[in-house]
């Protein structure tokens, strides 16, 4: 009422003016102090010198595998003379001198304390690994200041001078920082690690990798090390590679391995067992295991390996009937452990030569929407290497000898390469394949397996992938499809990857006969407009 009477009489009430102004204010001060709190937290250089040479060193120190340093990685040392100094303060920083000896040179008097992380990518000695680096390296080396080791050189004599600076000549040395020892030998010559292994103890070593090596003796595997996760060796002549029972005292000796990478050779004499009876090795993610058939079945029957596995198998010195009997009640174990997939298994099946290979893997998707070579993921391959070529019924007979093994109802995919081996009797073998994928096949050799009902009868997708078609001819597959779908089983997809060049009439006629037509050119020419397609 007064209010009213106040305007009424010309009056003016001045309290809620001074209230909004009040309340401005104290907003423009609440967004002046939250600036200044932005402001100082975007200001790093009010960090503290711990925190940030943390973030400097993120920028620099390789997470897991340390080929390089990245470019422009020190360019943060620019920046001003504070960060100059909290780097200089920071001796994780320079725990990794880059891969190369001009590189090392300029980084190693700046490491300290900080264990290293060595890495060398060089394929020729450039002359520049003076004493003084060699004198470097093997302070840091007695004082058991280095972490990892990643060497991939391609001079081996450039080599054992840098191994030999690692080697410590003192048999109480107990290196507990090496974690990670990878050697990769690109050069011709084999490089021999005994001297370095006798001298050396790896307790806490996790990731050992070595490729093109010699070594007069595997114990060092077992006595030396315990804790390994990634175990790789592919040794050279003369070298010979481990035996059965060397081999299972490795993995005995180290059951936290997660990946394996050996092969396996046949011992001179027969060898006793000293092994225990299985080998416990429950966290084993990835097996990769090549040598003779009965000296690779000999380690394998001795694993006690998790329900899933990723498993490639070299087998060499194979007759006829190895494969089956040797490999084959091994093969139902490993896939009868994985339990039975929602969407089938697929096949790989590919012969050249003397040479049979196998993939195994659980089927994804079929949606041609999905890459091709991700609607399957292959977690087993078995490579079967013959002592000699073998007629070709025989060598179709061994391919089913070792496919009967495996589920017939769970087989749904089938991938072949150039040549389709005793597809037809796989048809038989395993009649819920629903997928076909041939790859770099003659088209006239397709048209007798999938041409008919009675063959592949629950097939409803093919995938032709750089298919050999002689004159540009597909009316003999066309008139296949045709006949395919006039007896009651039409096929859902065709996909064609860089076929050879068909003409409107052909994709017309396909696209009469099949559900779904998918086709990718890529480099080739797309559908010419005439009847008869002239030869490419």
């Amino acid at each position: 009422m007064n209010a009213v009477q106040n305007r009424l009489s010309g009056e003016i009430d001045i309290k809620p003016t001074r209230r909004l102004e009040e309340q401005t204010k104290e907003h423009e001060r609440a967004i002046i102090e939250l600036k200044r709190v932005r402001n100082s937290l975007l200001n790093v250089s009010n960090l503290p010198p711990e925190v940030l040479g943390n973030i400097f060193r993120w920028n620099v120190v390789p997470r897991d595998d340390f080929w390089g340093l990245e470019v422009m990685s020190y360019s943060f040392l620019l920046v001003c003379h504070h960060w100059f100094e909290v780097a200089s303060r920071t001796p994780e920083l320079w725990s990794f001198w880059g891969t190369t000896l001009k590189e090392w040179k300029w980084f190693c008097h700046h490491s300290g304390s900080t264990p290293l992380d060595l890495a060398l990518d060089e394929y020729t000695d450039n002359g520049s690994f003076d004493a003084s680096l060699r004198d470097v390296l093997r302070d840091f080396a007695t004082r058991d200041a280095i972490r990892r080791v990643h060497l991939r050189v391609g001079d081996s004599e450039f080599l054992s001078s840098v191994v030999s600076s690692l080697t410590v000549h003192d048999e109480e040395f107990r290196p507990n920082s090496m974690v990670s020892f990878i050697l990769l030998n690109v050069g011709i010559t084999p490089f021999d690690l005994s001297e370095f292994f006798a001298c050396y103890r790896f307790p806490n070593l996790r990731h050992l990798e070595l490729i093109n090596f010699t070594t007069t003796r595997f114990d060092h595997l077992t006595s030396r090390t315990g804790a390994l996760t990634t175990l790789s060796l592919n040794s050279a002549p003369p070298s010979p590679a481990p035996t059965t029972s060397e081999l299972l005292s490795i993995l005995v000796s180290n059951p936290t391995l997660q990946e394996v990478s050996l092969s396996v050779g046949a011992a001179s004499k027969p060898e006793g067992n000293g092994s225990p009876s299985r080998v416990p090795l429950h966290d084993l993610k990835k097996l990769d295991l090549s040598g003779g058939v009965r000296d690779v079945i000999g380690v394998l029957n001795r694993l006690d390996h998790p329900r899933k596995m990723e498993m490639c198998l070299g087998l060499y010195k194979c007759a006829i009937g190895d494969s089956s009997k040797v490999i084959g009640p091994f093969l139902r174990d490993y896939t009868g452990r994985r339990g039975k997939p929602p969407n089938g298994l697929g096949l790989f099946v590919s012969q050249c030569g003397n040479t049979i290979c196998h993939n195994i893997g659980d089927v994804d998707v079929l949606d041609p929407s999905t890459p091709v070579w991700s609607r399957v993921a292959w977690f087993g391959s078995v490579e079967i290497c013959l002592n000699e070529t073998p007629p070709k019924d025989l060598v179709e007979r061994e391919i089913l000898d070792f496919l009967s093994y495996l589920p017939e109802d769970e087989v749904t995919y089938l991938h072949a390469f150039k040549e389709p081996v005793a597809t037809a009797a796989i048809s038989a073998r395993f009649p819920n394949i629903r997928a076909l994928r041939f790859v770099e096949t003659a088209l006239h050799a397709i048209l007798d397996r999938g041409g008919d009902r009675e063959i592949f009868p629950s097939l409803q997708h093919v995938f032709l992938d750089r298919v050999v078609v002689d004159d540009c001819n597909w009316s003999p597959f066309t008139s296949s499809l045709a006949h395919r779908a006039s007896s009651g089983n039409r096929l859902d997809t065709l996909e064609i990857v860089c076929s050879s060049h068909m003409c409107t009439g052909v994709v017309e006629d396909i696209r009469n006969v099949v559900r779904h037509l998918l086709i990718h050119y890529l480099d080739m020419q797309p559908p010419c407009p005439f009847n008869k397609c002239p030869k490419p």
